[in-house]
């Protein structure tokens, strides 16, 4: 188990993570800076424990409409732009099968005529043969 040493308003704290956590736990302290940075510019709390507080308090609300499904802008932003590259991929997977299809009928129109020269080849290089036999040496 590892520890980390982080700093919220002024005092220090040592926290216990898992190995390899430390610096998500190095993130989560500076979103809970900031967010009493937001709760002190717009409440104006009357100390810093008030300030922790209604931090708490917004953390718990946020947590809360999260759990009842509803979405924040933020999310909701996410959501959108992960349909929309969804999307995206499903138009360049459809285009890449056309193109595959396309391929596909072309060589498949290729290959009789591959097959047609190399008979016409064939033909000619038995007659050829068969004149060379045929006229004395």
């Amino acid at each position: 188990m590892a520890q980390v040493t982080v700093n919220i308003t002024g005092a220090t704290y040592i926290v216990g993570c898992q190995d390899g956590e430390e610096g998500h736990v190095q993130y989560l302290t500076q979103e809970v800076e900031r967010r009493l940075a937001t709760v002190r510019a717009r409440l104006a709390p009357t100390n810093e424990g008030h300030a922790l507080f209604l931090t708490a308090l917004l953390l718990a609300d946020e947590i809360n409409d999260l759990r009842a499904g509803q979405l924040t802008d933020e999310s909701r932003k996410s959501l959108e732009e992960a349909r929309l590259i969804i999307e995206d991929h499903a138009r360049q997977e459809e285009r890449l099968q056309q193109i595959a299809d396309l391929a596909e009928h072309l060589l498949g129109q290729i290959e009789p005529l591959q097959e047609s020269e190399k008979n016409a080849e064939g033909k000619e290089a038995e007659a050829e043969i068969a004149k060379s036999e045929a006229t004395p040496a």
